[in-house]
């Protein structure tokens, strides 16, 4: 039986519905069980915080994908750490970890790698079999400033040339699922990432060209896009890990490029190009 975590979320959805596609026996996890809207599965009360009610969630369960929760940074890595106790206290055989494509730079100036980094090597040390999934930047990260760009005229960003390998959430979903689903594929630590990388310039000459529009890009510094992003109503912590990740994509830390994503999901993955085209087709 699987058991995913973050069930609520975006990513959390598109893994259920892989599931669902693939006739899995999974229960998804959730914090508040009467509030769920989301495709019909056999629900579990799981809370990152409570130690006792994730230990009675992964009773009967083999495997679980774990996705991150929502919240500041130490918070997250001690909720983690509070998985992670559980499954090893209830027997749990294998967890799916997705993880973060910049883990390996020693210095991360976004803050969410260091939870990353923590849970990795937390789960290491468990002695849980185990599977890692290191995703790239989700290309839906930037459909807001993708719309605005096309209303407007202005692409707004504060990266200057470093490039980001965009991967999409829907193709780390079904990597996701059929790691869980397929026991030939746990074991390893996978890299999920586009098969070409881009900078936030080359985003704009992509729009120009699929979308035949004039839009320039705008460079803003880290004070004014942080404020812009307070302004759009972002939790301050995360508006500052968000502004401090330019310095990992100018650092060349999203630039990397692997086909794991290929091997595990028999396919190539969503380009940019083609995620932007059809964004203008739509709007």
């Amino acid at each position: 039986m699987i058991l995913i975590t973050g069930a609520t979320g975006h990513l959390g959805q598109l893994v259920i519905k892989e599931l669902l596609n693939n006739k899995a026996e999974f229960v998804a996890g959730v914090r508040n069980i009467n509030q769920y809207n989301g495709h019909h599965c056999n629900l579990e009360h799981l809370d990152y915080d409570n130690l006792s009610v994730m230990r009675n969630a992964f009773k009967n369960i083999d495997t679980i994908i774990f996705i991150s929760g929502n919240a500041e940074t130490e918070h997250r890595i001690q909720q983690h750490r509070n998985l992670i106790d559980a499954a090893k206290q209830e027997n749990i055989k294998h967890i799916i970890y997705l993880s973060f494509i910049t883990v390996t730079d020693p210095h991360p100036k976004f803050s969410f790698t260091r939870q990353h980094i923590d849970t990795e090597s937390y789960l290491k040390a468990s002695g849980i079999s185990h599977t890692i999934v290191r995703s790239c930047w989700y290309m839906e990260n930037i459909k807001t400033e993708i719309i605005n760009a096309l209303d407007n005229q202005v692409f707004i960003d504060n990266s200057n040339t470093g490039k980001i390998s965009f991967i999409s959430r829907q193709d780390v979903a079904k990597g996701l699922a059929n790691i869980a689903i397929n026991t030939n594929l746990q074991g390893r630590i996978y890299s999920f990432t586009g098969s070409a990388a881009y900078s936030m310039q080359n985003i704009v000459d992509l729009m120009n060209t699929n979308c035949h529009k004039q839009i320039k890009y705008t460079l803003y510094s880290d004070n004014d896009y942080k404020k812009r992003l307070i302004d759009a109503k972002l939790p301050e912590f995360l508006a500052e890990a968000i502004t401090l990740n330019r310095v990992d994509i100018d650092n060349g830390d999203y630039a990397f490029i692997c086909q794991d994503i290929n091997f595990v999901n028999k396919k190539s993955p969503l380009d940019i190009s083609e995620y932007i085209f059809s964004i203008c087709c739509t709007h």
